[in-house]
């Protein structure tokens, strides 16, 4: 079974280019506009994710805030999240920070290791 991963991303454009390769190398792939659209799809769930790859800025609940709660789940808190952020700054709880741009083998890269961590 492909492992399933959640992307995070206010940008319609860069989610849907992120989703394709991931989904591209088997990857089953979910998508969230924003946290709090993404913390909804995480507490309803019936699979959860593997991984969550989540964008640094974002309106309603912020990529920051979305870890934290993660964090502070029995559950949700166990799975790795990666912030692909503008700025080079740490993500408290966040498993990885990646300074955007990100580009393709470096996504693959990312989830593939993040996947057996």
């Amino acid at each position: 079974m492909a492992a399933r991963v959640l992307i995070v991303e206010d940008d319609t454009e860069l989610r849907c280019a992120m989703a394709q390769v991931l989904r591209e190398q088997g990857y089953v792939v979910d998508e969230a506009a924003e946290g709090l659209e993404a913390w909804h799809l995480l507490t309803t769930a019936a699979v959860l994710p593997a991984v969550v790859i989540s964008d640094g800025q974002m309106p309603t609940m912020c990529g920051a805030e979305l870890v934290e709660r993660m964090r502070r789940d029995e559950t949700l808190g166990r799975i790795p999240v990666a912030v692909i952020t503008g700025k080079a700054d740490s993500v408290p709880g966040a498993t990885r920070v990646v300074v955007k741009p990100i580009y393709p083998e470096a996504l693959i890269r990312l989830v593939a290791e993040l996947c057996v961590s």
